[in-house]
């Protein structure tokens, strides 16, 4: 076996780890969507309280 074929190897090793993290890294991403998502709902409904509708002008 020479160098190249060991470097082969380690790639395809490190192709398949990463391949293996896929699915947890998209439910992370998934999650971190969705608590973005509903920080900003939480957001817009403290502002619509604090600041009614009839309140809002232009100054």
């Amino acid at each position: 076996m020479n160098g190249f074929d060991n470097f082969t190897q380690q790639v395809n090793a490190a192709a398949v780890a990463l391949k293996g993290l896929e699915g947890p890294a998209q439910e992370s991403a998934d999650a971190i969507d969705q608590a973005f998502s509903k920080a900003g709902e939480s957001l817009a409904r403290s502002l619509g309280r604090a600041f009614p509708w009839p309140n809002w002008r232009v100054r």
